[in-house]
């Protein structure tokens, strides 16, 4: 396809191997060509796409094509090339959670390879963009696992997460992290569960950490005031004020403390649905937040019981913990 090995080899060094380990059940595999390869931890797959820091590229936006090009359990296709606005780098692969295997019923009950893709939407000489990858077609009564704990399976190789924005419903979630390890390169990882009655999927992204990729994953972000249109349209001045109260006094412990150490502060921006707790929407990705401090707000705000609207829209406020 026109990309030269000098382009793909003029990227980021890859991280340290993967350290493959058996899954705790053995079965036949689909697709057939992973039968015989060796099965990682989820966490440690994610670890894989972050970069040593020790090895920084003056290009830190991305990873080289090559990336995981020798590894044992990714079966790459042979082909590379643009997929509509993007070009991609495709395979399967094996993975297992804390040793809980995807499983799909065929003339037995068979473990599920995982898709994987490199992507990148702009000049492939950049490298990829994006690692994009899900158990294969995993939904509905004829499979098993299709979604996962990621949190413990991160925790299991030292990676701390602190959580950039959240939305739920009865339909699935969306989450978007930060992930770190003090040896590694930070980078945003994402999934997105959907479903309903017939079952639920699971699709994980991980990116280099930007300002477009928190954009795209958690919507504007910025320090900019509530647009007044917002505030007119989909708020509503009793709901705000009630929210807020709320906020506050779960916050108070919180708010004392941040009061003790100067120069740090959290500011989060709640969108609730008019069911008030069914779709709430917390975005703390906003420049000069603390993110430890982020991290104990979110824990906090997460386990209140927010009631519906009074007015049955969507209501916007913000809480700001520290000065």
């Amino acid at each position: 396809m026109g990309i030269g090995l000098k382009v793909l080899s003029d990227r980021l060094p890859e991280s340290s191997a993967v350290a493959p380990t058996p899954p705790a059940k053995v079965a036949p595999v689909y697709p057939a060509v992973l039968t015989g390869r060796p099965s990682v931890e989820l966490g440690d797959f994610i670890l894989s796409t972050m970069p040593d820091k020790e090895k920084r590229s003056s290009r830190e936006d991305g990873w080289a094509w090559v990336w995981q090009s020798e590894a044992q359990h990714i079966a790459w296709s042979a082909e590379l090339g643009p997929s509509a606005n993007a070009t991609e780098r495709v395979g399967v692969m094996r993975i297992h959670v804390l040793d809980e295997i995807a499983t799909e019923l065929r003339e037995t009950n068979q473990e599920l390879g995982w898709d994987i893709t490199l992507s990148a939407s702009g000049n492939p000489k950049f490298g990829v963009e994006k690692i994009e990858f899900s158990p294969h077609d995993c939904f509905g009564i004829w499979n098993g696992a299709c979604t996962f704990e990621t949190l413990p399976s991160l925790a299991k190789v030292g990676i701390t997460a602190h959580l950039q924005c959240i939305q739920r419903s009865v339909s699935g979630e969306n989450a978007t992290y930060l992930i770190h390890r003090d040896d590694k390169e930070d980078r945003l990882l994402s999934w997105e569960v959907t479903g309903g009655s017939g079952g639920y999927s699971q699709n994980w992204w991980v990116e280099p950490y930007s300002v477009e990729a928190l954009s795209a994953d958690c919507g504007e972000q910025d320090n900019s005031p509530l647009p007044e249109d917002i505030e007119m349209s989909s708020s509503n001045q009793p709901d705000i004020e009630r929210y807020q109260a709320m906020a506050n006094e779960a916050l108070k412990a919180l708010s004392a403390r941040a009061a003790e150490t100067k120069g740090k502060h959290c500011t989060v921006r709640l969108v609730m649905d008019r069911w008030g707790a069914s779709l709430p929407v917390i975005d703390v990705s906003r420049a000069g937040n603390d993110v430890p401090l982020c991290d104990d707000v979110l824990k906090v705000l997460e386990k209140e019981q927010w009631p519906e609207s009074l007015s049955q829209t969507a209501t916007v406020f913000e809480v700001t913990v520290g000065t």
